[in-house]
């Protein structure tokens, strides 16, 4: 989270860097290597108690360390990789509304909603129990009979499938990436305004909280977090 000259409020993803996550996968892998260099190493015919217990200890936190900073790197080289590739939408909220973009920078969607048509706005679980902050505005898009709010959504993959579904449904006819993926959130929280907070920079829920507040004139305000 960003705030402007204006004193508006931007809810922006945070920049997902390959780098990091390719350092930690060597540094794994060299932990594993050097375990392998410790168990390939002259051990004497009669080891001293000392030098067992040494041995034996610096192999087994080389095989555990390096395994785990390896298959955790690679985990968030996964994720990182995925993310990439999803539409990254942001929000920018200020005095006059609530403008959506499906980019941090620019994007083909740019839509904006004054405060007049927002019913509310609530906090919600996502994929993996994330935190979402969900805008409320009826009657712009199409609303799916029951969203999937309301549980931590336990199978990412199919729900990203029934709620491609039902945006085909609805929407058959050829959407960009950006506009697509507005309709799925819809489907899964209910609107298509809403922003993972666990991604975004510098999240000051307090805030947002006063923020919202004040511009609805108390008719919206995020609970407590």
């Amino acid at each position: 989270m960003s705030t402007l000259a204006d004193d508006s409020i931007v809810l922006a993803h945070r920049r997902w860097l390959m780098a990091p996550r390719v350092t930690k996968v060597l540094l794994g892998l060299a932990g594993l290597a050097a375990a392998g260099v410790v168990l390939a190493g002259a051990v004497p015919a009669q080891p001293t108690l000392a030098f067992t217990a040494g041995w034996t200890l610096a192999t087994v936190l080389l095989i555990i360390g390096g395994g785990w900073l390896a298959f955790d790197g690679a985990t968030e080289l996964l994720r990182c990789r995925r993310l990439r590739r999803l539409p990254r939408p942001s929000i920018r909220l200020d005095a006059t509304g609530l403008h959506y973009r499906d980019g941090d920078e620019s994007g083909a969607v740019s839509v904006s909603v004054p405060w007049s048509e927002v019913r509310g706005c609530a906090v919600r679980p996502g994929f993996g129990g994330n935190r979402f902050l969900c805008f409320d505005v009826p009657g712009r898009y199409p609303e799916p009979a029951v969203a999937e709010i309301g549980d931590v959504i336990v199978d990412p993959d199919a729900v990203r499938a029934r709620a491609y579904g039902w945006s085909m449904t609805v929407c058959p006819e050829p959407l960009s990436a950006a506009e697509r993926n507005m309709l799925i959130t819809a489907y899964v929280f209910g609107t298509p305004f809403a922003v993972d907070l666990s991604t975004c920079r510098g999240v000051d829920t307090a805030r947002i909280g006063r923020a919202v507040f004040g511009w609805t004139g108390g008719r919206c305000r995020p609970p407590a977090w």
